[in-house]
């Protein structure tokens, strides 16, 4: 695992007014109009600890336990208890598809429980006599399994404004679970459990609920990093992927492969990368020092940075505050800035061989200031 280290500035605290209390202005321009139409990506909470878990089949395997508590406890409490509905999360329309939804496809409490392997269950006892009889048990929801979230977004970003803004349309809690194969080893599988989408997206198949002000949000993660990638690298090179020149490695390839076809379908990673690096050098945007974001980067750095092939610029990290509605579940983020980041893959000099790649951020740029 790779870890990057930076130095986080103390923001001040910025509330959600401005999605929820501003009405009549005008729309801002979007410098990323050709990702507007949607992005799918993975968000994983960071684990808290492992456990040890021997299985019915006397296997053993380290499951790991996520630090998911302030996101998921709020959710589950409103879903469970049947005051929010939610929809089926088998979807697989594009982003803009979500404001087709209608009630046929709300999924319920039931269904949910039973993709956690929760919920009530009858088990049958045989006594000595022969007589049979059915015990009903409820089994509890293991909420530790959540893994992680499936969003569905558009990013708007406005230069002149210095405004970076994701907006989510939807998102749906992941279970990370295991189960033993044919040959008695343990396989984890993934499941999506349920997608919540706001009214305001889907209006009229929700529970009535009156529309969200400033108050109702809570903060619940602040200065929150993610890091995610960006699979910049010529398209050929992930397509014929060849292992001896160690130009993608398996890993990258499978997760690329994943992603590539439908989470990816409408960002263009080239105008994004080329929208951040043209307006750093062209002086619309401050760059600042990721180590030191109270530094903005000399005319020398920014040579250097313009010499750098952006096929290696491979993945950016946000640094972002998460406010959540516990009366409807929408959530906002607010992005403070993003970094973006170099790849570079260092080989062994005698045998060319991959030893592994080297991330080297770049830049750090601020929003909202």
């Amino acid at each position: 695992m790779f870890m990057v280290l930076f130095y986080l500035p103390s923001y001040p605290e910025l509330s959600v007014a401005q999605f929820t209390g501003q009405k009549n202005h005008a729309k801002p321009s979007n410098d990323l109009i050709r990702t507007e139409l949607g992005l799918k990506y993975i968000y994983s909470f960071p684990i808290e600890r492992t456990d040890v878990s021997i299985t019915v089949h006397g296997l053993q395997a380290e499951i790991p336990i996520f630090d998911n508590e302030l996101f998921i406890m709020p959710i589950m409490s409103q879903i469970l208890s049947g005051r929010i509905s939610v929809y089926n999360p088998n979807f697989w329309g594009d982003v803009s598809d979500i404001k087709y939804l209608t009630k046929e496809n709300l999924t319920d409490t039931s269904q949910i429980l039973a993709y956690m392997d929760a919920g009530v269950d009858t088990a049958i006892i045989l006594d000595e006599s022969g007589n049979i009889s059915f015990i009903e048990q409820y089994i509890q929801p293991d909420l530790n399994e959540i893994s992680g979230i499936f969003f569905m977004e558009n990013w708007q970003m406005n230069i002149d404004l210095g405004m970076f803004q994701k907006d989510i349309i939807a998102y749906l809690p992941i279970r990370d679970y295991y189960e033993a194969n044919e040959e008695m080893n343990l396989i984890k599988k993934r499941r999506l459990l349920f997608m919540v989408v706001h009214n305001r997206i889907v209006p009229g198949t929700s529970k009535k609920a009156k529309a969200g002000t400033k108050d109702d949000y809570e903060l619940i993660y602040k200065d929150l990093a993610f890091d995610m990638n960006l699979y910049n690298k010529p398209y050929a090179e992930y397509l014929y992927r060849d292992e001896l020149n160690n130009l993608i490695r398996q890993e990258e390839y499978e997760e690329w492969e994943y992603h590539h076809f439908d989470f990816f379908r409408h960002f263009d990673r080239d105008y994004f990368i080329q929208q951040l690096v043209s307006s750093v050098l062209g002086g619309k945007l401050d760059a600042f020092r990721p180590d030191d974001p109270s530094i903005i980067l000399t005319a020398n750095e920014l040579e250097q940075l313009a010499r750098i092939p952006r096929s290696e610029i491979n993945s950016v990290i946000f640094h972002e505050d998460w406010y959540l509605n516990k009366k409807d579940l929408d959530l906002k983020k607010v992005v403070h800035d993003l970094i973006l980041v170099r790849h570079i893959g260092e080989y062994d000099d005698y045998t060319g061989e991959f030893i592994r790649t080297r991330k080297e951020p770049l830049f750090l740029v601020k929003f909202g200031q």
